[in-house]
C-alpha cells in the first residue's frame, strides 16, 4: 500500500511540475522538437488497418500480428532516411480506425477486395492496441518520428448517396445531416463532396476538438499533421459555388487556435510539446478562397511547419517556400502519386510514378527552397521502388538518374475546380500538360520553364558522367510538324521520330541548374502537343 501512495505521489508531482512548466522551458522544448532534423517525411494512406493485410495475401490466412500488420506499408521505410512518419487514422470526419478517439469504424468491406478486411476489431479484442499504436511502437523502434496525418474533411463517402450511405459515412452525419455542405433535395453542390462536414456550424467544431483532445490524450505522438489536402473543402458556401467570406476564414482561424491551445494544453500537462504541420494547397489566394487564411495562420503561429501540394501543384515551389521562411518556418513538397493516366484520353510518356521521376522532383523542389519532401500515398508501390527513393538524401541528389516531366500530376478527380468553382484559374504554371493537351497552328510558337534541380558540374565531380534526352510527344503529328524546338534558346534537330516522339540528345551544357526555357514552335501543318520529359542518365567513369 505504501508503495502505492508513494507511486502516486510521484505522478502527481509529476503531472504538477508539468502543468507549472515556464512558458520559457515550453517554448525552448517545442524549438528543440520543431528545428529537430527532417528531410523526409512520409504518409502512410492507412488501409493498412481498413484493407487489412492490403497487398499480402499470404498472410490472410495467419495469426494477425503487429508484424503482419506492419509488412504490407510501413516495413518499406524500414533501414531508409525516413525521418517523420505521418500516419492516418482517418475514414471520414470523426470516424477513425483509432480506438481511443472519436467514433471507431468496424464497418466490413464489400468492394470485391478478396481476403482483405477491416481488422480494427480484431487488433482491439486480441492486443487492445490499434493502427496508430502499432505505426507508433514501429517508428520508436526504427527511431523515426509519429505523427497523427488527420485528414480534416476526409469526403471518400461522397460516392455514395443519403439513402444509400457506404461503410464510410459516420454516426455523426447521418445524426447530424445539417452540419453537410451537401445535398440537398435533388441538388448537388457545384463541387466538393456533398457528404463533407461544414465548418462553419459550431457542432461540427465542437466535434473536431473533442476527438482531438482524444488523440492528444490518448496517444504517445511527437506530433500531428493537419491534412487540409484530403480533402480541401470547409464549407457549404464554397461548395454551392461561392467564395469563403471574412466571417468564415475568422472562424477557421478561431477554430485552430483552439486547436493550437488545446495541443499546448495538454503538451505542458505531458512535459513535451506536441509539433504541428499542416498539408495545404500551395498558393495563399486559393486557400483563402476555401476558407484557409494561411498567411494570418502562419502570423498566429498555429503552426510550426507546412507540407505544400499533393495532387495538384499551383505555383512553382519557390512561392511557398518563401512565404513560410518568411515566417520562419519550414517548408515541405508533398509529391504525391501523379493520377495524369486516369484521365480518360490523355497521352503521356511513360515513367511518372517510378523511382527517377520521383527524384526530378525532389531534387527541383529542394532547388527552389524546399527544406524536404513529404512522399504521400507512395506506400502502394512496391517496397523496392519505395526503399530506394527513401533512401536518396534529398540535400544530395546530383549523379543520381532523373526524370523530368512538365507537369507531374492532376486528374482523378482531384483538380483545383474539384474544390473549387473557378479554381483553375489559380493554376501559375506553364508546361505541356497530358490531361490538356495543347494546340498550335502552322508558326505558333509555345514556351514554358523546366525547373532542374540537378547540378552537372557536381555530377561530374562524382566521377558521373551525365548523358541528356529530352522526348516531345505529339501523338498524331508527322515529322514535320515540327519547325523548331530550343532549350535556353539554342536550338535542336530531332535525333528520331518514332511513334509521335521526338527525340533530341543535347550536350549536357544545354541544362541549367534553375529554370530552362523549352520553346516549341509548329511546322507548315500545326502540332498538338501531349507531352514532355527530360532525363539526366549517368555513367560511371
Amino acid at each position: 500500500m505504501m508503495k502505492t501512495r508513494l507511486v502516486m505521489a510521484a505522478l502527481v508531482a509529476a503531472a504538477a511540475g508539468a502543468w507549472a512548466m515556464d512558458d520559457a522551458t515550453f517554448e525552448a522544448m517545442r524549438r528543440a522538437a520543431v528545428d529537430r532534423p527532417r528531410a523526409i517525411l512520409w504518409d502512410d494512406d492507412g488501409c493498412d488497418m481498413i484493407y487489412y493485410p492490403y497487398g499480402c495475401a499470404d498472410l490472410a490466412d495467419k495469426p494477425i500480428s503487429a508484424a503482419n500488420f506492419e509488412a504490407p506499408f510501413l516495413k518499406a521505410t524500414e533501414n531508409t532516411l525516413t525521418d517523420t512518419i505521418c500516419y492516418s487514422t482517418v475514414f471520414g470526419f470523426g470516424y477513425f480506425s483509432s480506438i481511443r478517439a472519436g467514433i471507431v469504424n468496424t464497418n466490413e468491406f464489400s468492394e470485391g477486395i478478396g481476403k482483405w478486411r477491416n481488422a480494427v476489431a480484431e487488433f482491439r479484442d486480441k492486443f487492445g492496441k490499434d493502427a496508430l499504436d502499432l505505426a507508433t511502437d514501429f517508428a520508436r523502434r526504427n527511431k523515426k518520428e509519429i505523427f497523427l496525418s488527420l485528414r480534416f474533411n476526409d469526403n471518400h463517402d461522397a460516392g455514395s448517396s443519403w439513402t444509400n450511405r457506404n461503410v464510410l459515412f459516420s454516426p455523426f452525419k447521418a445524426e447530424n445531416p445539417d452540419c453537410l455542405v451537401g445535398m440537398r433535395p435533388g441538388r448537388m453542390p457545384k463541387c466538393c463532396g456533398w457528404a463533407a462536414a461544414d465548418f462553419s456550424k459550431e457542432k461540427v467544431r465542437a466535434f473536431c476538438l473533442k476527438y482531438m483532445r482524444e488523440y492528444f490524450e490518448n496517444y504517445d505522438l511527437d506530433g500531428l499533421e493537419y491534412d487540409f489536402f484530403r480533402h480541401p473543402q470547409l464549407f457549404s458556401s464554397v461548395a454551392w459555388g461561392g467564395r469563403a467570406s471574412q466571417a468564415e476564414l475568422d472562424v477557421m482561424t478561431a477554430h485552430m487556435k483552439d486547436l493550437r491551445a488545446l495541443a499546448d494544453e495538454v503538451g505542458r500537462r505531458r512535459g513535451r510539446p506536441f509539433v504541428v504541420c499542416m498539408r495545404v494547397p500551395d498558393s495563399v489566394e486559393y486557400c483563402r478562397a476555401i476558407g484557409i487564411d494561411l498567411e494570418r495562420w502562419l502570423q498566429e503561429k498555429v503552426v510550426d511547419f507546412l507540407i505544400v501540394g499533393g495532387y495538384f501543384q499551383l505555383e512553382p515551389w519557390s512561392k511557398s517556400a518563401a512565404l513560410a521562411h518568411r515566417h520562419g518556418v519550414k517548408c515541405y513538397a508533398s509529391l504525391d502519386e501523379s493520377r495524369l493516366a486516369r484521365v480518360k484520353g490523355a497521352r503521356l510518356l511513360p515513367g511518372r510514378d517510378g523511382v527517377e521521376s520521383l527524384l526530378a522532383r525532389a531534387s527541383a523542389a529542394v532547388m527552389q527552397g524546399m527544406d524536404g519532401i513529404c512522399y504521400f500515398n507512395f506506400e502502394y508501390a512496391p517496397h523496392d521502388r519505395q526503399r530506394k527513393v527513401l533512401s536518396a538524401s534529398v540535400h544530395d541528389l546530383n549523379g543520381r538518374d532523373k526524370l523530368y516531366f512538365s507537369v507531374y500530376n492532376g486528374g482523378g478527380g482531384y483538380l483545383p475546380r474539384s474544390f473549387l468553382v473557378g479554381g483553375d484559374d489559380f493554376i501559375h504554371l506553364g508546361g505541356i500538360n497530358p490531361a490538356k493537351a495543347v494546340k498550335l497552328k502552322a508558326g505558333d510558337k509555345f514556351a514554358f520553364n523546366l525547373p532542374v534541380g540537378d547540378d552537372l558540374n557536381d555530377w561530374r565531380a562524382k566521377k558521373v558522367e551525365p548523358r541528356i534526352t529530352a522526348k516531345l510527344l505529339a501523338a498524331d503529328a508527322s515529322e514535320g510538324a515540327l519547325k523548331e524546338f530550343k532549350i535556353n534558346g539554342t536550338a535542336y534537330t530531332p535525333d528520331s521520330f518514332v511513334k509521335g516522339v521526338f527525340t533530341f540528345t543535347p550536350p549536357p551544357s544545354a541544362i541549367l541548374r534553375g529554370d530552362n526555357r523549352i520553346e516549341v514552335e509548329a511546322g507548315d501543318a500545326g502540332i498538338t502537343l501531349n507531352d514532355f520529359s527530360l532525363a539526366i542518365t549517368g555513367k560511371r567513369k
